[in-house]
């Protein structure tokens, strides 16, 4: 029997959580367009990035990190935007924008804000890493890795526009052991899924980013007309399940199962992301904001349990 929710009928609109989160700044919309531009020059890129300092501080930090492990440490900021190269330039770009966008007082948050993040960030490279499992170009790489790291941006929107209302969802969710989209349903009569995918369009980010977000919580697979969606949502599934970082929806989807049958994935190769996925967070963590401590190993439940094969599935529970 299903559960039943507390009908708050909520007096915020969705087009009024839509409008507490900002477009991106200027200097973030001309990056991009340059960046679109079939030929842009090195000085053109660099003169826009060293406008703004956080960015180019994050080149910088991500330049000189565990992720590129040079022998020496890069000064120059030409040095740096050639080894980081256009698709790694892009993410930063995407990255601060959002995290700009999505700025919230943690005191404000029903939510830890620094495990929301890493939780996004592990499933950004979760994607990055079943992209092979399908054709797919060096944009469509770059497209899902941004597409995990965006997937559950509505809950900050909605954390924005109803703090108290969305804290007594979320609450509602794990005492009764249903989906946080399930219970999103029943207050607001939309989920967080909706209002991230109405985000993507605000910020002008294409049809498959928005389709990708939309559909990361579907409840049938067999239902995305665009098979790329299967791979957002059997990411955010492993991550969960590895216990990298939280962004308040414990309940594993059983579409998840169906969505790894229908990318073809082997055993190995869940086995294998299941063993690197972790050490990979650690290196890339620097996409983060500066004071983001470093991240959780898996949780003793996902890494330990004997009981718990990599890839086997949560259904329809909390996990630890």
């Amino acid at each position: 029997m299903t559960p039943a929710l507390t009908n708050m009928e909520s007096q915020v609109s969705f087009d009024t959580v839509i409008e507490t989160m900002p477009v991106f700044s200027p200097i973030v919309g001309k990056l991009k367009l340059v960046l679109q531009k079939s030929e842009t020059s090195s000085s053109e890129i660099r003169e826009l990035v060293r406008i703004d300092p956080i960015l180019t501080a994050k080149v910088m930090k991500l330049v000189n990190s565990a992720f590129f492990a040079l022998p020496q440490p890069i000064a120059s900021l030409d040095q740096a935007l050639a080894l980081i190269g256009i698709n790694h330039l892009k993410t930063l770009i995407i990255t601060r924008a959002v995290m700009d966008a999505a700025a919230i007082r943690a005191s404000e948050s029903p939510l830890d804000l620094k495990e929301f993040w890493r939780h996004s960030l592990a499933t950004a490279l979760a994607c990055s890493s079943l992209a092979p499992s399908m054709p797919v170009t060096a944009d469509n790489v770059e497209l899902f890795f941004t597409a995990g790291l965006l997937h559950d941006i509505g809950k900050i929107a909605m954390i924005k526009a109803m703090p108290f209302e969305y804290a007594q969802a979320l609450s509602e969710s794990h005492a009764m052991e249903v989906s946080l989209s399930f219970a999103e349903l029943a207050h607001f009569g939309f989920t967080h899924a909706d209002i991230g995918a109405q985000l993507a369009r605000k910020w002008n980010m294409s049809e498959s980013m928005t389709s990708l977000i939309e559909g990361h919580h579907v409840a049938n697979p067999a239902a995305f007309q665009d098979p790329r969606q299967n791979i957002l949502l059997m990411a955010n599934n492993l991550v969960k399940q590895l216990g990298l970082g939280h962004s308040g929806n414990c309940v594993v989807d059983e579409a998840a199962e169906i969505a790894a049958i229908r990318l073809g994935l082997q055993q190995t190769v869940i086995r294998t992301m299941w063993e690197q996925l972790p050490t990979e967070l650690q290196k890339i963590e620097v996409f983060l904001e500066s004071d983001v401590a470093a991240p959780t190993a898996p949780s003793a439940d996902a890494s330990a349990n004997p009981d718990r094969a990599p890839g086997e599935l949560i259904r329809g529970g909390l996990s630890a």
